[in-house]
């Protein structure tokens, strides 16, 4: 099973999740992270194995098959740790950049025993 996990208020968290489901609807359920948690990083889970921040992004691309999984492997070129501070850049600004909603538009899909991971 793979399952993506979001803060759910952030614009560009639901646009990514609107653009994966428009193009494979039926590859990836979805989960929201409590603002509790106050994560600044998306989690991948697949078949167990988890991923976070720029690897889940890298890992949900490559799952993506097509020109996402070629953007992957060059992305995967980039040193990690120029990856990593980019992401997280974006991640730490994601409300001034893209907004924030006051509610969330994704509605979980993920069966209620699949909750969160412990981080």
């Amino acid at each position: 099973m793979k399952i993506i996990y979001i803060d759910g208020h952030c614009n560009l968290c639901n646009g990514l999740i609107k653009y994966l489901y428009r193009r494979r609807p039926y590859l990836f359920s979805y989960g929201k992270t409590s603002l509790d948690n106050n994560l600044e990083y998306v989690i991948y889970s697949r078949d167990g194995e988890i991923f976070k921040a720029e690897k889940a992004v890298l890992m949900i691309w490559r799952d993506m098959g097509g020109v996402q999984k070629k953007i992957s492997h060059i992305l995967s070129l980039i040193p990690n740790i120029i990856l990593r501070k980019f992401y997280f850049f974006i991640s730490r600004n994601r409300y001034k950049i893209f907004g924030k909603k006051n509610i969330c538009e994704i509605n979980d899909d993920i069966p209620k025993d699949q909750q969160v991971p412990d981080l």
